[in-house]
């Protein structure tokens, strides 16, 4: 029972992961993107700094050592990215791997990590 409430305790990233994961094995995406260079990156950008926003959040409310908080909120989501490359690459085609696809889930990750950080600086400053 313990480790449910455990992990019900991260629902948000679970969620946010499942959407990630969703939208990166389907086939053909009914959304039409607005169209001009790098928009693909940016959505990349964008997914993985909610992912690492989220997840850090989940972490600060749980009782772990503050270096493994920090790493555990830079590498699921890194590792993440890689894999759903991965996936693509070799099991969902049309889809395809793409290294700068995940150096965007990167810099989202490490722009996302930051930036939760920087917030929780400035409340407990003005507290």
């Amino acid at each position: 029972m313990d480790c449910v409430k455990s992990i019900l305790g991260y629902w948000k990233t679970i969620v946010v992961s499942g959407v990630i994961l969703y939208l990166s094995l389907i086939r053909h995406p009914h959304v039409q993107l607005p169209t001009f260079t790098g928009i693909d990156k940016l959505i990349h950008c964008a997914m993985y700094l909610i992912l690492a926003s989220v997840w850090a959040s989940e972490l600060q409310n749980h009782p772990i050592q503050r270096s493994k908080n920090i790493v555990l909120a830079l590498l699921f989501p890194i590792v993440y990215g890689g894999a759903i490359e991965l996936l693509q690459e070799y099991f969902f085609p049309p889809r395809t791997g793409d290294w700068w696809d995940w150096a965007a889930d990167i810099a989202g990750t490490i722009i996302g990590f930051i930036s939760i950080k920087t917030i929780w600086k400035i409340r407990r400053s003005s507290i």
